[in-house]
């Protein structure tokens, strides 16, 4: 029985495709699985930021920008066919792209807090284009991106004989509550619990079909992003956000190495599947 894990999380070999790897979480996930030897593809729709990423990055893997919007069937087909030309497998897929509010309603934070903070409730902001949104970038988006590279997914785990290749599917801690967060849309934990749904569905149906390809879920809670300003972030740290009874119980929000870890630890775990890991640092359990 071996203790030390420096092999379990060697990625060297392995290829990855992270959706919205080119900032916040997405990038967290990407820098740490090239770190540990893998080729990762991070897709995204902004191609300066995905170089941007790219060229910063140092070894011993590497980060290639791959220009992909995961709501587009012929973008995500276009994805695919770079990856099988060049790869000709995929061991790891991370279906982080997502959103909490419209583009289309890009003013809704700071309404969502102003109507907060005058005891009124947000859903008359609730636009029938923003939930269509939401939905198809958060919950259709990585079943039909998951489908579209299953093939290349079975290739990767018959490349690594009886291992198997992995999805994961990042959710929000958003699911476990029962209260939405002002200054974002109520559907984003709504889509979110559909994709752990989704999870566990997926996973339950190729298990029985012993299709080698696991599929898990990673519920994080509040971490650096671009979607949170460093001013709310610091403000909240040590207090409750509004509408919720208390801050994180460690008094202060997740640091990119943790998110990165679970991921990791999500790959290189062979025993996981159709799980939901929750990572909140106890925020959940404090503000049920």
């Amino acid at each position: 029985m071996a203790l030390n894990f420096t092999e379990q999380f060697d990625m060297s070999g392995y290829v990855a495709v992270v959706t919205g790897g080119g900032t916040g979480l997405g990038s967290y996930m990407a820098t740490s699985l090239a770190k540990n030897g893998a080729k990762v593809y991070i897709t995204g729709r902004r191609a300066e930021v995905l170089t941007k990423l790219a060229e910063s990055f140092q070894g011993p893997g590497s980060i290639i920008p791959l220009p992909m919007d995961v709501t587009d069937e012929e973008s995500i087909k276009k994805g695919v066919q770079v990856v099988t030309e060049k790869e000709g497998k995929l061991d790891i897929l991370i279906n982080n792209a997502g959103t909490n509010t419209s583009p289309s309603q890009p003013d809704f934070p700071a309404k969502g807090m102003e109507y907060f903070s005058q005891g009124k409730l947000p859903y008359e902001l609730e636009t029938f284009e923003g939930w269509n949104y939401l939905f198809k970038l958060n919950t259709l988006a990585p079943f039909f991106v998951t489908t579209a590279f299953m093939d290349l997914l079975i290739k990767g785990a018959v490349g690594k004989g009886k291992k198997t290749s992995v999805v994961i599917n990042i959710s929000s801690n958003s699911t476990a509550l029962k209260v939405a967060f002002p200054a974002g849309s109520v559907s984003y934990p709504i889509t979110k619990a559909a994709l752990e749904h989704m999870t566990t569905f997926m996973a339950g149906d190729l298990a029985q079909r012993k299709i080698p390809v696991r599929v898990v879920a990673l519920a994080p809670g509040v971490f650096p992003s671009e979607g949170l300003s460093d001013a709310l972030l610091e403000e909240y740290k040590d207090k409750a956000f509004p509408g919720f009874l208390s801050p994180a119980p460690l008094l202060r929000w997740g640091k990119p190495e943790e998110l990165a870890l679970s991921a990791n630890y999500l790959v290189a775990n062979e025993y996981v599947n159709g799980t939901v890991l929750r990572l909140d640092g106890g925020f959940s359990l404090v503000n049920l």
